[in-house]
């Protein structure tokens, strides 16, 4: 199974895949597709994801959809629904990524195809307080979200100790050095990489072993 996080939205409302564009204006897709990233690789839009996720069944994808209010949250979610309506078997393969406890809220009234939620913190606990990062993971146990993704390097014993109390998994982000992410791997579920695969990893923990 491979698991990667994925951002979307352009000028005129479509939903593609692209972390940002650099521009204090988005593209429209026309735009965004016509140019290739890094010179060579091909830009997809959510569509083009939908069509290789049905030929790659064992891609899962975390959303990072950026918007928190309503009018783009349903702008996004309604083009997502319509596109996957036409790709059978591949919405189960969606990890919605909520930044507020009022989206989850919006996107099961309105019976969107998703099943699968996690819970980011980097728009959500910006006042560092414990006594509301507890409130966050008494709402993802009581709504049966899978788990909590934040900053790695806020991540720490007392937030352990939380998610262990609501037996709600801690997925961390972005960590490149492959030591550090060996470390955290001993606490928490997953570690948002852009450069370390499994194979890397792997041999790590392999070679660690046979020095101890």
């Amino acid at each position: 199974m491979f698991l990667m996080e994925a951002d979307f939205l352009t000028s005129d409302n479509h939903t593609v895949l692209s972390h940002d564009f650099g521009l204090s204006i988005p593209p429209t897709l026309e735009k965004f597709k016509k140019y290739r990233f890094r010179g060579y690789l091909t830009r997809l839009s959510f569509e083009d994801l939908a069509i290789f996720m049905e030929k790659h069944n064992d891609l899962y994808i975390i959303t990072d959809t950026k918007f928190d209010d309503k009018e783009h949250i349903q702008i996004q979610f309604d083009e997502m629904t319509e596109i996957l309506s036409r790709h059978k078997n591949v919405n189960y393969r969606f990890i919605i990524e909520i930044y507020k406890e009022n989206m989850y809220s919006f996107l099961k009234d309105k019976k969107y195809p998703f099943k699968y939620f996690m819970f980011t913190l980097y728009k959500r606990w910006l006042n560092r307080n414990y006594t509301d990062l507890e409130n966050i993971f008494s709402f993802c146990a009581e709504n049966k979200i899978k788990g909590i993704i934040m900053y790695s390097f806020l991540f720490n014993s007392r937030i352990y100790q939380l998610s262990k109390k609501y037996s709600i998994p801690i997925y961390v982000h972005t960590e490149n050095n492959i030591i550090r992410i060996a470390e955290l791997l001993k606490y928490v579920r997953g570690v948002f990489t852009d450069e370390v695969d499994k194979t890397t990893l792997d041999a790590y923990f392999s070679t660690s072993t046979k020095l101890r």
